[in-house]
């Protein structure tokens, strides 16, 4: 059960960089100077 949990867990967190990293090209470069 453990190893089901952490592989949810995984899988979220994976989920989370994509999802960061489309919002990131849709906003462009103007947000992109602002954050980096």
């Amino acid at each position: 059960m453990h190893d089901f949990l952490l592989n949810i867990y995984l899988i979220g967190l994976k989920y989370l960089i994509v999802y960061n990293l489309i919002e990131a090209k849709k906003y462009g470069a103007k947000e992109r100077k602002i954050y980096g």
